[in-house]
């Protein structure tokens, strides 16, 4: 049986120039942080950015991004996502399930995934970033199926073994399904104690490990926190701030754009 959805998909990626994934493999390592505040900063370079949370498990970028209002407007063109400013969309599985539970599996969850990327109306955008669920499942099987030529992925993760180890795995069905990878994050690297540099995990050179373009290490920065908590974005953080914009700065010079 022919599935609307899947021409539907695809006439939605007509109006994209680039779709990056990020992806984790493993839950904790800050996946979905580090996806907010890349298409936060995409924006902020007056790029026109969508970013859709495809973490059925745990959605968080509404609340990096402190969404307030998530109540959905549903037209004749599809589901309008939610702005945050003039160049930045969201939309989230959270808006649809608010805090209900979300026991998704097989044909439920992907019946989820199509459905968000089917009917969500973007407007023409520069950048589509995805949050993808940790794992190494049918999502980004899914995810390559239908945007393998304008897809690149970002890998992100902490320099322990557990991490690292899951991200291998990762790694490998990424290459196998040929898309292409832009490189490696680092996130919780390291700890800035005035002029001092602590790295609680060691000297792990997770690009050489996983055989990728490191992208950028990120600290454990306690200013993230202190931000989230009193109402700002965690790009208000310096020492956090500084490493995402040197990231963007690498992505869209592999990507070869400037604006």
């Amino acid at each position: 049986m022919i599935d609307l959805r899947e021409s539907l998909i695809r006439r939605r990626a007509e109006n994209v120039k680039q779709i990056v994934a990020v992806g984790s493999g493993k839950g904790g390592v800050g996946k979905s942080l580090i996806a907010s505040s890349i298409a936060y900063e995409l924006s902020r370079r007056k790029y026109s950015v969508g970013l859709l949370d495809l973490d059925l498990y745990g959605p968080s970028v509404h609340r990096v991004l402190k969404v307030n209002s998530t109540e959905l407007k549903v037209t004749k063109q599809g589901i309008e996502p939610i702005s945050i400013n003039q160049k930045l969309q969201i939309m989230s599985i959270y808006f649809l399930i608010k805090n209900k539970p979300s026991p998704l599996k097989g044909d439920l969850k992907k019946d989820a995934i199509l459905d968000l990327l089917a009917y969500t109306n973007w407007k023409d955008l520069d950048f589509l970033i995805i949050d993808l669920p940790p794992g190494t499942g049918d999502e980004v099987i899914l995810i390559s199926r239908y945007f393998k030529d304008k897809l690149s992925l970002i890998v992100v993760t902490t320099p322990n073994d557990l991490a690292l180890n899951v991200v291998m795995r990762l790694v490998k069905i990424l290459k196998e399904l040929r898309v292409k990878i832009l490189g490696i994050v680092n996130n919780m690297s390291y700890i800035r104690y005035g002029n001092t540099i602590i790295k609680p995990f060691g000297e792990v050179n997770v690009s050489d490990i996983l055989d990728l373009e490191l992208l950028g290490e990120v600290p454990l920065d306690p200013d993230v926190n202190k931000a989230l908590e009193r109402g700002d974005l965690p790009l208000k953080a310096e020492e956090f701030r500084r490493a995402i914009v040197s990231i963007v700065d690498k992505v869209l010079k592999y990507l070869s754009l400037t604006h």
